[in-house]
């Protein structure tokens, strides 16, 4: 009984985690992409997909992502 409560408690936290790291692959996305065009010195496309980032990271409260948008 022990051994099947820590394998549910395992599996429950391993999906928690994956979760909160599966939410921020768009976001993460689009950050690189601004990154990339403010790097080019395209500024309005970079603030365009900056802003597309900024509310997925605030939803997965990733603030130090918030903080670099």
């Amino acid at each position: 009984m022990k051994q099947i409560f820590k394998l549910l408690l395992f599996l429950f936290v391993s999906i928690g985690f994956s979760q909160s790291q599966t939410d921020t692959i768009p976001a993460y996305h689009y950050f690189i992409k601004a990154d990339s065009l403010l790097t080019h010195r395209k500024l309005d496309s970079a603030v365009v997909y900056f802003k597309k980032a900024l509310p997925i990271y605030e939803k997965a409260e990733a603030w130090e992502r918030v903080a670099r948008c």
